[in-house]
């Protein structure tokens, strides 16, 4: 995952008065960070090279962050999916 960074941008950002899908912002595009605020004040992230995309599966690269206790987690087995698209979630990792 040795790649430069050469341009980001938000997506999407968790607005309580909007009730559009988060999919709608993000599905389709490849290397997608993820940052959650969790209410315990901790902050874990996740990353995939592969798009969310319906009813599809690709392999590619992914991992789950710990941003508060500084803990990367790879995929455990790189032959399978690095997520899974649901409807009304963000699932990382071997699902």
């Amino acid at each position: 995952m040795n790649k430069i960074i050469i341009k980001t941008r938000l997506l999407f950002k968790l607005d309580l008065n909007n009730k559009t899908n988060f999919h709608t912002y993000i599905d389709n595009k490849p290397n997608i960070v993820v940052v959650i605020k969790l209410s315990n004040e901790y902050f874990v992230a996740g990353f995939s090279s592969v798009a969310f995309v319906p009813k599809s599966t690709a392999r590619g690269e992914a991992m789950i962050l710990s941003l508060t206790n500084q803990k990367v987690f790879y995929l455990f087995d790189a032959d399978k999916k690095p997520i899974s698209y649901d409807e009304y979630y963000l699932i990382f990792g071997n699902s």
